[in-house]
């Protein structure tokens, strides 16, 4: 089995174990600096989603997680900085995700944003005359 590095991703032929090992170890050094420097509520915030969570987010198209995975990928990355962010360390799953407006903190469920990335990538190169696009043809030509 090789493994190879395309853009900060590692791709292996059969699974992603090691992209989810590098992508916790980065959300641990991640909370370690947040011990260590300690912010404001708002900073907190805005460093979870404009630093850590873009992060993942690039990642995500590109591996494919299985529920247990993102469901471990999400408790790495919330439970320690839930009582940073002002809110309480044992707050449902059901209202995390849910938007501010719905009582719900608007925090991202990696297994979702990761079907809707891989979607928008489908919709954006498929039928077009782009590299990924002929993959996609080819994939789903071989697959027919």
């Amino acid at each position: 089995m090789t493994t190879r590095r395309y853009l900060r991703i590692l791709k292996t032929a059969t699974h992603n174990s090691k992209q989810l090992d590098i992508l916790i170890e980065k959300i641990q050094s991640f909370h370690t600096a947040m011990e260590a420097k300690p912010l404001p509520r708002h900073l907190c915030w805005m460093a979870l989603r404009h630093a850590l969570w873009r992060s993942i987010d690039y990642v995500l198209p590109a591996i494919s997680l299985s529920q247990d995975q993102a469901h471990s990928l999400a408790k790495e990355l919330y439970r320690p900085i839930l009582p940073k962010l002002g809110c309480n360390r044992n707050f449902p799953l059901l209202l995390r995700y849910n938007p501010p407006s719905l009582m719900g903190l608007g925090l991202s469920d990696p297994y979702v944003e990761q079907g809707l990335s891989k979607l928008n990538l489908f919709q954006t190169h498929a039928g077009t005359t782009s590299i990924t696009g002929h993959l996609i043809q080819t994939l789903l030509e071989q697959h027919q």
